[in-house]
C-alpha cells in the first residue's frame, strides 16, 4: 500500500511517503512557506520511490490544532489528491500524532500534549497507554485552555507524566513549574508517525472521503 502523510500545522512542513514497508520523509522548518514547499516535497518523495501520484492508495493528514493557515495548506492538498484519485483520507489531531511519537520511545503512563495557541492559551490534550493493547487512548479531548489549567492537570499525574509539544516552553508559568517533569522534546507532528498511526485508523475503518475532511481548529478566532 502506498500512503502519503502531510502535516503543516506548525512551522515544520512534514511530508512522508510509505511504499510497502519503507518510509521516506522530509521535515523542514518552512514558516510562512508551506504553500510553496509542500508540492515540491511530495514530488521529491514520489521520485525517490519511482512512482507517480496516481499510485497512491491512502492520504493521512494532520487536521490541527495549530496554525490556522498551515492547517489549511495540508488539508487542501490532501483533499485535492484524495478527490482526484477517489481514495480515502485519514485525518488525525496534531496533538495525537505527537503523543504517539512519545509512546514509541517512552514508558510514561500519561502523555500530556500542549501547543502554543497564543493569546495566553495552549491547545491541550491528555493520552495514556492502554493496559491491554499498549495503544494510545485519549483521556481528555483536544481543547484550548489557560496555562494554569494545563499546569493543574499535569501536576495531578506528575509522577507518571511526559510532555510533548511546544506549549510547555511557550509560557513562563508552565516552563518554571514543570522542570521536574520529563519533556520528550517532540515539538511538531512527524508525518512518518502520522502515516503509521493513520494506517491503524484506516484498518479500524476510521477514514473519510475528501468531501468529509474538516480542520480541527478548536476555536474560531484566527490568531
Amino acid at each position: 500500500m502506498n500512503i502519503l502523510g502531510l502535516d503543516t500545522s506548525t512551522e515544520v512542513c512534514s511530508v512522508a511517503l510509505k511504499v510497502g514497508q519503507k518510509i521516506n520523509k522530509i521535515n523542514i522548518p518552512t514558516p510562512r512557506e508551506h504553500t510553496l514547499k509542500i508540492l515540491p516535497y511530495i514530488d521529491k518523495l514520489l521520485k525517490q520511490f519511482n512512482i507517480s501520484i496516481s499510485d497512491l492508495n491512502l492520504v493521512c493528514v494532520g487536521s490541527g490544532p495549530g496554525s490556522f493557515t498551515g492547517i489549511r495548506v495540508a488539508l487542501g492538498v490532501a483533499k485535492g489528491i484524495a478527490f482526484g484519485l477517489n481514495i480515502p483520507v485519514v485525518s488525525l489531531s496534531s496533538l495525537e500524532v505527537m503523543s504517539y511519537s512519545a509512546l514509541k520511545t517512552h514508558n510514561s503512563k500519561y502523555i500530556f500534549a500542549a501547543m502554543d495557541a497564543r493569546m495566553n492559551q495552549v491547545y491541550f490534550s491528555l493520552f495514556h497507554k492502554a493496559k491491554t493493547t499498549n495503544n494510545l487512548e485519549s483521556i481528555l479531548d483536544e481543547r484550548v485552555i489557560d496555562p494554569h489549567e494545563a499546569l493543574e492537570f499535569v501536576l495531578k499525574y506528575k509522577s507518571e507524566a511526559i510532555l510533548v509539544g511546544n506549549g510547555w516552553d511557550a509560557y513562563e508559568e508552565l516552563h518554571n513549574n514543570l522542570t521536574s517533569i520529563h519533556n520528550a522534546e517532540i515539538f511538531y507532528p512527524d508525518a512518518e508517525d502520522l502515516i503509521n498511526l493513520g494506517y491503524i485508523s484506516f484498518l479500524n475503518g476510521n477514514y473519510k472521503s475528501a468531501t468529509e475532511l474538516e480542520a480541527l481548529y478548536i476555536r474560531n478566532k484566527i490568531v
